[in-house]
């Protein structure tokens, strides 16, 4: 903070007065450093007011940058285990039979083992299968980590499987008959 409670602008040297008047910004902030090691930039977020932050503020303060810095890492994290992750190989696609990437993009939709088995004329059993084979082709074991590793791999968009209206499949497209 660059005013303590109880402390006026006047305390302030002239030169950052001028600093942050020029600037627009107000003079009673409140830093949330989320990394601050030494030889780096200064990582984090300033919260600026122009009237004094009330003295319940601070042990709220205090929560939010546990919160704020617990998240900043979980987001590290995630980018690191991104650019870690091997590209995938050009017959990734190929390995996947097109039953599997059905059940693949009807799994991005959100849709149950039971809704998919319905949809297809399988027993919701038959779809667990391919699904295990799905998860085993993809090095994954659960279907979030398959839908979002076949999102990175692009075999399936956000929304569904690519080329697809709003995500979902098309009734038009072939599906071969339960064998």
């Amino acid at each position: 903070m660059l005013l303590g409670p109880g402390e006026s602008p006047q305390m302030l040297p002239p030169v950052l007065v001028s600093l942050l008047t020029s600037l627009g910004i107000g003079f009673h902030q409140l830093g949330l450093p989320i990394r601050n090691e030494p030889e780096r930039v200064f990582e984090g977020y300033v919260l600026v007011r122009d009237d004094p932050f009330p003295r319940w503020s601070l042990p709220r303060a205090r929560a939010l940058h546990d919160l704020v810095r617990g998240l900043e890492s979980h987001l590290r994290l995630r980018a690191a285990a991104g650019t870690v992750a091997a590209a995938p190989a050009p017959d990734d696609e190929a390995r996947l039979t097109p039953r599997e990437r059905t059940i693949l993009a009807m799994l991005a939709e959100s849709r149950t083992a039971e809704s998919i088995g319905r949809s297809l004329g399988i027993s919701a059993r038959t779809v667990h299968k391919h699904l295990e084979n799905v998860y085993r082709k993809l090095g994954v074991s659960d279907r979030v980590a398959a839908v979002t590793s076949a999102q990175r791999r692009g075999l399936v968009e956000p929304g569904g499987e690519p080329g697809t209206r709003d995500g979902r499949l098309d009734p038009t497209d072939e599906v071969s008959a339960p064998r």
